[in-house]
């Protein structure tokens, strides 16, 4: 028998013997088994952005031609992954449309790779402007449908990103 957060413990001691006695939450405080999972993918899209946001300032910066723009990109990530903070808080929430826009958004976002970085900046070694971040949507899905969900929501990366990647002459 395991105790769930939620529950209620009353214990009693009668002479050398504990009882307790575990009765169930009301239904209202129990959660869903996916919840920490939710709360995961908030962490690691916030940590997703900062990521970017580094990589922009410290690592990648001379790979693109409109640093600015790709400042404004990072912006409109940060503010989506708030956005869908909120909205993914509420389970009712969690539906098709709103999944779908988080897709839709992502997929923009890093589509703009392309007219941000200069072309040689995926031969070397230059990570779309959206990083590690485009992975929220597709875990959204997966975590909301399950596993197969997700796998056919991944989003491809730009063609010249896939190209330099797949071009070893290109990369050294």
């Amino acid at each position: 028998m395991s105790i769930e957060s939620g529950d209620i413990v009353r214990a009693a001691e009668v002479s050398q013997y504990i009882f307790v006695i575990v009765t169930a939450a009301s239904a209202g405080t129990q959660r869903s088994s996916s919840e920490p999972l939710w709360r995961a993918l908030w962490v690691f899209r916030f940590a997703s952005v900062g990521y970017a946001a580094f990589r922009l300032a410290f690592v990648d910066g001379d790979e693109y031609s409109q640093p600015d723009w790709a400042w404004v990109v990072i912006a409109v990530m940060a503010a989506w992954t708030i956005g869908t903070t909120i909205a993914y808080a509420r389970p009712d929430r969690r539906s098709p449309p709103l999944l779908t826009a988080d897709l839709a958004v992502t997929v923009v976002l890093l589509l703009s790779t392309t007219a941000l970085q200069y072309p040689s900046g995926t031969m070397h070694g230059a990570l779309p402007v959206t990083a590690t971040w485009m992975a929220g949507p597709v875990l959204a899905w997966a975590i909301r449908y399950g596993r197969r969900a997700g796998a056919v929501r991944v989003p491809a990366p730009p063609r010249p990103f896939v190209q330099a990647r797949g071009n070893r002459r290109l990369c050294g």
